[in-house]
């Protein structure tokens, strides 16, 4: 996945995030949250491919998500660093999503 600014053309491939919060290890600056995209059916996940944490959507059920216990591989840290937020998977610490 590939984060981008959009402008003239590329506008309409535009995407919404919507945070859940979700059950997982809490300190005092990691707050678990699920990342999925606003009016569909998937969420943003970490999982071991060829070797190496890879980030990926998945389709879910509807029905079924979001919810308050999600398996580990949606689970992401919110982390916020100054003027920074960064996400850490859950299933591989050390992993990060940052803006």
């Amino acid at each position: 996945l590939k984060a981008l600014h959009l402008n003239g053309e590329n506008i309409n491939q535009q995407v919404v995030f919507s945070m859940s919060f979700v059950h997982g290890d809490t300190s005092s600056n990691k707050i678990p949250v699920a990342l999925g995209l606003k009016g569909k059916n998937l969420y943003l996940s970490c999982v071991m491919k060829d070797g190496r944490p890879t980030l990926q959507l998945e389709s879910v059920d509807p029905k079924q998500y979001p919810k308050k216990k999600m398996e580990k591989r949606f689970v992401f840290n919110k982390i916020e660093v100054k003027s920074k937020v960064e996400f850490e998977s859950a299933q591989f610490p050390n992993w990060y999503i940052s803006t």
